[in-house]
């Protein structure tokens, strides 16, 4: 499972900028999993979303989804969806492979303006492990939310 450093317009920081540093070359030649957290917009307007990646290399398939805790169909956001494009036609690795594009309903929906983040994280972690999404009652609690989220982060390394 990779977890790449998040994308932002803010930041100028390319689709394979974040790869590179990710040891991308790594997985080639396996089934894996990546979690994209994205940030467009301005620094105090901007909006958290997330892109799950799943490449299957027996069926020769990358499903990509989309997610936004806001929900419905605008959560891949502009250039994201090209970028994914250019990614996985490139190496020589993914010739022949499909690409699916998808958008999944958000397991874990904000509850406030402010809280897009937290609950990206927490549905890109939902895609990532399968577990359990805390009841929406937590949503109002971000600093709980994050704390859970990084035990789990570390949990994995």
């Amino acid at each position: 499972m990779i977890f790449t450093a998040p994308v932002s317009n803010l930041e100028g920081a390319s689709l394979a900028e974040i790869f590179r540093g990710a040891a991308f070359e790594q997985y080639f030649g396996n089934n894996f999993k990546m979690a994209i957290p994205i940030h467009s917009g301005a620094q105090d307007a901007g909006h958290w979303t997330g892109v799950f990646v799943s490449v299957d290399t027996t069926s020769k398939t990358v499903d990509i989804l989309g997610v936004d805790s806001l929900g419905g169909e605008r959560s891949m956001p502009p250039g994201i969806r090209g970028a994914l494009q250019e990614l996985f036609s490139g190496p020589v690795f993914f010739e022949g492979f499909n690409l699916n594009f998808g958008v999944t309903e958000p397991a874990y929906r904000q509850g406030s303006t402010l809280s897009c983040g937290p609950c990206t994280m927490e549905n890109l972690l939902h895609l990532a492990t399968g577990s359990a999404t805390p009841d929406a009652a937590q949503a109002t609690d971000m600093a709980a939310l994050r704390l859970r989220q990084a035990l789990v982060l570390q949990s994995a390394a």
